[in-house]
C-alpha cells in the first residue's frame, strides 16, 4: 500500500516540474488560499486576530491597519490636513498614533474588538510620519525613496513580530509546530501535497 502512496506521490511531483513558471505559482497560490488572507493558522487559538467581511476571513493588521492609513493619506492631502501642521506635529502626532502598537506587543488586546480599534490609530500614525517625510525640504526623489524605506521597515519589524508571537504560541499548543497533522495548517498541507510541493 505504501509503494503506491509513493508511486503516486511520485507522478505528482513529476507532474509539477513540467509545469510553467506561472502555472507553479498559481498552484502555490491555490494551496495557500486558505490562509493567504488571514496569515493566520485556521485554528481557535487565532481567531482573535481575524475577521470575516465578504464570505472571508481578514487578517486585523492587514485589513484594518492599512485601508485606516491609506484613508488618512487620501483625507489629509484632500482636506490639506497635513499642510496645515508642522513638521514638527506631524512628526510628533505619528509617533504618538503609532505607539499605539505597544498595547498589541504587551498582551493588551486580548479581545477582537480591542484588537480592531488598536490598528486604526496605528495606520493613521503611519499616514502622519508619510506626510512628515513629505514635508521635508529635501528633493522629491528622496521624499519618494525614504517613504518607501519606510514602509518597508514598518511592514517588516510588525511581521517579524507577528511572526515570532505566533511561533510562541505555536511552541505552547499540542501540535507544537507539526504542521502535518495541524489542524490550523492541515488544509494548506493537503493542497500543497495533492499540487506537488511536499
Amino acid at each position: 500500500m505504501n509503494d503506491i502512496f509513493s508511486e503516486e506521490n511520485k507522478n505528482i511531483k513529476f507532474q509539477l516540474s513540467k509545469k510553467s513558471f506561472i502555472q507553479k505559482i498559481k498552484d502555490f497560490y491555490w494551496a495557500f488560499q486558505p490562509i493567504f488572507w488571514t496569515h493566520h493558522p485556521l485554528c481557535e487559538k487565532f481567531k482573535n486576530h481575524t475577521f470575516h467581511l465578504f464570505n472571508k476571513d481578514l487578517c486585523i493588521g492587514c485589513f484594518i491597519g492599512i485601508p485606516s492609513s491609506i484613508i488618512m493619506l487620501i483625507i489629509g492631502n484632500l482636506f490639506s490636513i497635513f499642510n496645515s501642521l508642522s513638521s514638527e506635529i506631524l512628526f510628533k502626532t505619528s509617533l504618538i498614533l503609532m505607539s499605539f502598537y505597544l498595547l498589541s506587543l504587551f498582551g493588551l488586546t486580548r479581545t477582537k474588538t480591542l484588537k480592531i480599534i488598536s490598528k486604526i490609530p496605528i495606520g493613521i500614525g503611519a499616514a502622519f510620519f508619510i506626510a512628515w517625510i513629505f514635508s521635508l525640504k529635501i528633493g522629491l526623489f528622496y521624499k519618494y525613496f525614504f517613504t518607501f524605506i519606510f514602509i518597508q521597515l514598518f511592514l517588516f519589524i510588525i511581521n517579524a513580530i507577528r511572526g515570532l508571537k505566533m511561533i510562541i504560541k505555536c511552541k505552547k499548543c499540542e501540535y507544537k509546530k507539526d504542521w502535518d497533522n495541524c489542524p490550523g495548517f492541515l488544509e494548506v498541507n493537503n493542497k500543497m501535497k495533492l499540487k506537488g510541493f511536499k
